[in-house]
């Protein structure tokens, strides 16, 4: 009996392990597949899901940003029993400044107009190169409604629309506006890409035109420049030295003919560099319309290639250089030019024209009598007396010796002294100019010299 148990168990043991086998197999034609399946049904809704985060990337911000208002609408109670949430009527875009970007600009490749809404105040003291000021409110509108809002803030939305209104009016008439077709890109700022800029926005965008706001506003621009600045500092300069009216900025014209890379820091701090170097009809802009001038020149700029900049102070006029640049200036070599003082006076005849007219005797005689500390008394009394007397070349020559080469020479002593300890740059190249051909030539030599 006991035989027989264990017989009929061994046959048992042997139908389970046949049972487990094929029930195996039916997990593995069924199961399997469904786990299979649901695991792809899985990865598709993550690949959609994938999708929907790149159109949203390249273009379907619009739905977002419906769907954005709509909610926002939503949270808030109607008016009325029985009122729904329309849908938006208009698509504003926004433009975030990131370090990788270009700065804005107006051009083929850019914005067909940039509008500054900010205050003239604001516009004049620094603005995106290119843009225009088309002012939502003016200076002292813009202190009235920022007064009131620090005490009641709807009066002052209700006081500012009103204001606001009038002059988006004003400028949809205006020729700025008018000879734009359909699909002008444009941009608006403001101070923070708030109320003003998307107030102009709004109505741009319901005309019909491509609208965006600068994300961030003015504030947004300026932290983007000072950190572009910082690009400064790894450039490989080229320091072009000499006496005043040696011609340092017709050389770097020629290096610039010639292909090579220049930053003309006179030109862009709009001053010559010396007493008689502000302009008389145009004022230097803003320290902060100076960087951001020198900001868009830099992305042009190649930092692998050799720039060319001209031997400047820490100070041109009232703007001071960026730190970024006047540091390693200060040890980069250099390219001394020597002229002779006979070209150096035509030189600067030619650079200070609009002296010689008589309508600008008078702010040059201020100019020269401004000198009376440094080059003392009796030498600006002559200097007067030949102004009077239109004696140009006299002026110039006698000015260059008595005081311009005096304050030079001092210069280069300070200079070796730097240079003996390792503070300075080294000249490496002297270029000798007595033509005006002369400075084509030597704008190739240099270039030979010191980028190949």
């Amino acid at each position: 009996r006991s035989r027989g148990r264990q017989a009929k168990a061994g046959e048992g043991g042997q139908g389970g392990r046949r049972g487990d086998r094929q029930a195996s197999m039916v997990y593995f034609l069924i199961k399997i597949p469904q786990k299979l399946w649901s695991a792809s049904l899985y990865l598709f809704a993550v690949g959609l899901g994938a999708l929907e985060a790149v159109y949203c990337a390249l273009g379907g911000e619009r739905a977002a940003v419906r769907a954005e208002g709509e909610a926002k609408a939503r949270a808030q109670p109607p008016p009325m029993p029985g009122l729904a949430v329309g849908p938006p009527r208009e698509i504003i875009w926004h433009l975030t400044l990131e370090d990788s970007d270009e700065l804005p600009k107006v051009g083929k490749e850019g914005w067909d107009l940039i509008l500054d809404v900010r205050s003239p105040a604001e516009y004049k003291d620094d603005h995106i190169p290119g843009s225009i000021s088309a002012p939502v409110l003016d200076n002292s509108e813009r202190a009235k409604v920022g007064t009131k809002y620090k005490t009641d803030r709807f009066t002052a939305r209700r006081i500012g629309a009103a204001l606001i209104s009038e002059s988006i009016a004003k400028l949809l008439r205006s020729s700025t506006i008018s000879k734009l077709k359909s699909s002008a890109k444009i941009l608006v700022v403001c101070w923070r890409g708030g109320e003003r800029s998307h107030s102009l926005a709004t109505i741009l965008a319901r005309v019909g035109f491509k609208v965006a706001v600068l994300k961030g506003g003015y504030q947004g621009y300026r932290r983007r420049v000072r950190r572009y600045l910082t690009r400064l500092k790894n450039l490989k300069y080229v320091v072009i030295s000499g006496p005043t009216g040696s011609g340092k900025t017709v050389f770097l014209s020629k290096l610039r003919e010639n292909g090579a890379q220049v930053i003309d820091l006179e030109a862009l701090a709009g001053h010559k560099g010396s007493i008689l170097g502000d302009s008389l009809t145009i004022p230097q802009p803003s320290q902060k319309m100076f960087e951001g001038k020198l900001a868009l020149r830099l992305e042009t700029i190649d930092e692998k290639k050799t720039v060319f900049i001209e031997d400047e102070g820490c100070r041109i006029g009232c703007l001071h250089v960026p730190n970024e640049l006047w540091t390693p200036k200060k040890f980069a070599p250099r390219c001394h030019l020597g002229v002779p003082v006979s070209v150096r006076v035509r030189n600067i005849r030619e650079d200070y024209d609009y002296f010689e007219k008589k309508e600008n005797l008078a702010p040059l005689l201020q100019r020269l009598k401004g000198l009376q500390k440094r080059a003392g008394k009796e030498n600006v009394e002559k200097y007067v007396a030949l102004a009077n007397d239109q004696k140009w070349d006299k002026l110039v020559e006698i000015l260059l010796l008595t005081h311009y080469d005096k304050a030079y020479a001092k210069a280069v002593d300070k200079y070796k002294s730097k240079e003996a300890k390792g503070l300075e740059g080294e000249i490496v190249m002297e270029v000798k100019l007595g033509s005006q051909s002369d400075y084509d030539q030597g704008a190739q030599a240099a270039i030979k010299r010191f980028c190949t």
